[in-house]
């Protein structure tokens, strides 16, 4: 049995696609990383000894 069925869809608008958007790299708009993380080692903070 040969199957004729064929897709009623372009490849390039399916359903779940999106419509194209500027590239923003190098921008200000363009996506940066963050640090959601504790630090592990706390920073150093001298105490002053009382000179004699």
């Amino acid at each position: 049995m040969l199957h004729t069925h064929t897709l009623s869809l372009s490849p390039f608008l399916l359903p779940f696609s999106q419509e194209p958007r500027e590239n923003l790299t190098g921008t200000r708009g363009a996506f940066k990383t963050y640090n959601t993380t504790k630090p592990k080692i706390n920073a150093w903070e001298p105490k002053v000894a009382p000179r004699a």
